[in-house]
């Protein structure tokens, strides 16, 4: 028989989704304590969650929560993801003290596989430049995590 899968709606409200980015680092990497960075009005330094891999490895993911398109079609504010949104973010992050071995810039908007394409490219260059890998999160990566976890449903 097979599994029904469910469309979900994003959170409405940013702590919301923060709090369920939490959660799907959790199932997603095997981390039993992801933590969000700090608290509002402190410097984060582009990071809302930070997540310790088993191996040693540290994924930092900075969240935005974007929708591309209002009911007329019209653009939202904040607009959609893009690579100079990604690059800035990474910019940001450039701030955090600790070492990251992936930023991961993840969101409400659906996926865009040229943007997938763009950012495996900037990932690419930044692991030959030593840094960390980048990868965007869209709303489909988070509908997976939660089809396939019961609990974080």
């Amino acid at each position: 028989m097979p599994s029904v899968v469910q469309g979900l709606a994003p959170p409405a409200y940013w702590q919301a989704f923060e709090d369920l980015t939490v959660g799907a680092a959790r199932v997603t990497f095997e981390d039993p304590a992801p933590q969000k960075v700090g608290r509002p009005g402190q410097a984060q330094h582009g990071l809302d969650v930070i997540v310790e891999l088993a191996d040693g490895r540290r994924f930092g993911i900075q969240c935005k929560r974007r929708d591309e398109r209002d009911a007329n079609n019209d653009p939202l504010p904040g607009g959609p993801i893009n690579l100079a949104s990604v690059e800035a973010a990474l910019k940001e992050v450039q701030a955090y003290k600790g070492k990251l071995d992936r930023f991961i810039l993840a969101t409400t908007a659906k996926p865009d596989s040229g943007l997938q394409a763009q950012v495996a490219k900037l990932s690419d260059d930044q692991r030959k430049a030593g840094k960390s890998a980048v990868q965007v999160w869209s709303w489909a990566d988070y509908e997976a995590a939660l089809n396939r976890d019961a609990p974080l449903l």
